[in-house]
């Protein structure tokens, strides 16, 4: 982008990527189909130097994707990662892997890779949600969501966001082929479903977004089925003049076979939010229990 105006990179060492970020000043890709990993010239994307190449070695097979996290470069394959930092290298490839740090879980879905408040997320190759801020993942994902994420015939179709409201980290992931979002809250540490309610065929599916990015301190959501864009708002109480509807599934009360008497349920919620007139000015609280 140069004055506003989207340019073709016609460098004839720019051979196309499979995976791009941005680091101190530079442009990063992965070649597709290969170890071989590039960056452009500094504060340049037009230029990419023949010297300004690297292979990363230690990895299993070819390089599926990358992330930018605290100044290092995060190298995945589909069985383990490398990690990347700018070693100031007077020519050539600007960064060194960090020998020290050699991750032996990969990667199996490039588009589930997200940065989020110095973390780096993604499914790993055992199909774990897993997030990392120094040298070692960790498993965020609970045994049920492992157990069915592993379960499914494939996960290609896949994808990912992250983004902050009301005060609180989420990590966002879709299962088109399942019709089903789940969604990681960093500060709580617990997982819920984010469905979108299909009014047309009253049936939930997975959440409308297909991507969500930042601007101005603002979450803009990217519509799947549209060209549309909305904002992402605590205010509001539609997806786009649609209803949300939203399921409360408690856990199951369980006493080792025996019987359980419940003599008293509470249910708080927040009132005050219907509308005046028309749909939603007579909001409504449905129970079912077997």
């Amino acid at each position: 982008v140069a004055t506003g105006v989207l340019a073709e990179v016609t460098d004839v060492n720019f051979t196309g990527s499979s995976a791009l970020v941005y680091l101190d000043g530079y442009f990063f890709i992965a070649v597709p189909n290969s170890l071989t990993l590039k960056h452009s010239a500094q504060q340049d994307g037009t230029s990419w130097p023949s010297a300004n190449t690297a292979s990363a070695d230690s990895l299993h097979d070819n390089v599926i994707g990358l992330a930018a996290n605290n100044r290092q470069l995060y190298v995945f394959g589909s069985k383990s990662t490398e990690v990347w930092f700018n070693n100031t290298n007077p020519s050539g490839f600007v960064l060194s892997r960090r020998d020290d740090t050699y991750i032996d879980r990969g990667c199996c879905n490039a588009k589930t890779i997200q940065t989020l408040n110095n973390l780096v997320i993604w499914m790993d190759d055992n199909r774990y949600i897993v997030s990392m801020t120094t040298d070692k993942p960790e498993t965020i994902s609970t045994e049920p969501i492992n157990a069915y994420l592993m379960g499914l015939n494939s996960i290609e179709d896949a994808y990912s966001s992250t983004f902050i409201t009301g005060g609180h980290w989420f990590y966002a992931l879709t299962l088109p082929s399942e019709d089903l979002t789940f969604i990681y809250d960093f500060t709580t540490k617990m997982w819920f479903k984010w469905m979108y309610w299909n009014q047309g065929t009253a049936q939930h599916e997975h959440h409308l977004f297909s991507a969500i990015a930042k601007f101005k301190q603002r979450c803009l959501v990217f519509d799947r089925q549209s060209p549309k864009m909305y904002l992402l708002d605590e205010t509001s109480y539609t997806d786009n003049s649609q209803p949300i509807v939203r399921v409360d599934i408690t856990q199951p009360l369980y006493d080792e076979f025996n019987w359980i008497s419940v003599g008293r349920l509470e249910i708080k919620v927040e009132t005050g939010v219907g509308l005046a007139t028309g749909q939603g000015s007579d909001p409504q609280i449905m129970l079912s229990y077997s």
